[in-house]
């Protein structure tokens, strides 16, 4: 119920329920684990650590590897980045090393680094070991973007090749009739929306953007946040994080 209610976004009833099936099962570490993430998706992570802490000792190899990895998730939406890769990778040596959200959770980190070949590696063991491994991909196809020795003719082959593996039947296919009265978006997707050549590029054309005719909409998929990071965000109409997201 309580990870129902979760899922739902009824966080307040998720912890409810949360503390009422600790009662029951006061040393569970499914409940724990769970409860903490309910405060991680409020983005109360002094309080989802607190949970964390109380039950790390008591709890074999096993267990703790998905505390760990709970723990990861935690530091890299704090931005900590050489916590989060601390604990990603303690959950990988307690448990099961081709954990997949583990894997692209670390994935994350190293693009965060830029340590490119290493996010590489991880994207490839992430797809490789979930059973869901379209979620992956793009990360993986991303990650390429940034490396600087690439070769492009094997990057696109690479590219088609993960996109015809993608399962499409589940995407719905209902087009709506535009509207002629409807802006046009138009999307900017960048990891360096920050003090970046590109972003001084970028500054003076934003300036005479139509915004009668066209909706700007920046997707930064970076965790650095600087004075031109708020210059950019000024100029664009919608601005969206994306960093770490995955399809």
């Amino acid at each position: 119920l309580g990870n129902s209610l979760k899922h739902l976004g009824k966080y307040d009833e998720a912890i409810e329920s949360f503390n009422k099936a600790l009662k029951l099962i006061p040393k569970s570490i499914e409940v724990h684990t769970n409860f903490a993430l309910v405060y991680f998706q409020m983005k109360e992570y002094d309080k989802a650590l607190s949970i964390l802490n109380g039950i790390i000792e008591n709890h074999n190899p096993i267990n703790k590897s998905s505390i760990y990895s709970v723990y990861g998730h935690i530091y890299k939406e704090l931005h900590n980045s050489q916590k989060a890769e601390e604990y990603f990778l303690k959950s990988l040596d307690t448990s099961n090393p081709q954990s997949s959200d583990v894997n692209t959770g670390l994935a994350n980190i190293y693009l965060y680094q830029r340590k490119y070949d290493k996010a590489l590696k991880r994207c490839e063991e992430a797809f490789r070991n979930s059973p869901l491994p379209e979620e992956t991909y793009s990360n993986y196809i991303m990650t390429h973007a940034y490396i600087a020795n690439k070769n492009y003719e094997e990057i696109f082959k690479k590219t088609k090749e993960l996109a015809n593996k993608i399962n499409y039947k589940h995407i719905p296919m209902n087009y709506k009739k535009s509207n002629k009265n409807k802006k046009i978006r138009v999307g900017f997707i960048s990891g360096d929306f920050y003090e970046h050549a590109l972003s001084f590029f970028l500054l003076k054309p934003l300036s005479f953007f139509n915004d009668d005719e066209f909706l700007s909409i920046a997707y930064y998929n970076h965790y650095i946040e600087d004075r031109i990071t708020k210059k950019l965000k000024e100029k664009f109409r919608k601005w969206r994080d994306i960093v770490g997201l995955s399809t």
